[in-house]
């Protein structure tokens, strides 16, 4: 399974979707992760510019870290390949639990965001 992403778009190089050339643009595809989710939730009215998090959210010491690393080493990846995400935020970064999963670990692992 694949996930897709898109923008409306307002240019006339975008896929028109019919009627005043208005359209959607196609900005990235991931294969679906199972297990993961989002870090965090977008940020709300009250919060403005900050991620929001659910009540019950918690990590440990060596998730934190676990999930610093994880995204440490994807933003290393894009730098080496000259690409630049900009968009870290909580919201953008999948993790799983991989104690909870099984795995025995002690933390989840980064992965989408970017903001570097």
């Amino acid at each position: 399974r694949w996930l897709g992403f898109l923008e409306e778009g307002h240019g006339e190089h975008e896929g028109a979707s019919g009627g005043g050339g208005s359209g959607w643009r196609l900005l990235g595809v991931l294969e679906w992760a199972p297990g993961f989710s989002s870090l965090g939730k977008p940020p709300s009215m009250s919060s403005i510019t900050r991620d929001t998090y659910p009540p019950e959210a918690r990590w440990s010491g060596p998730q934190l870290l676990a999930i610093a690393r994880g995204i440490a080493l994807a933003l290393e990846h894009l730098h080496a390949s000259s690409l630049s995400h900009g968009d870290l935020y909580a919201h953008n970064i999948l993790w799983r639990d991989d104690a909870a999963a099984g795995g025995g670990g002690g933390g989840g692992g980064g992965g989408g965001g970017g903001g570097g």
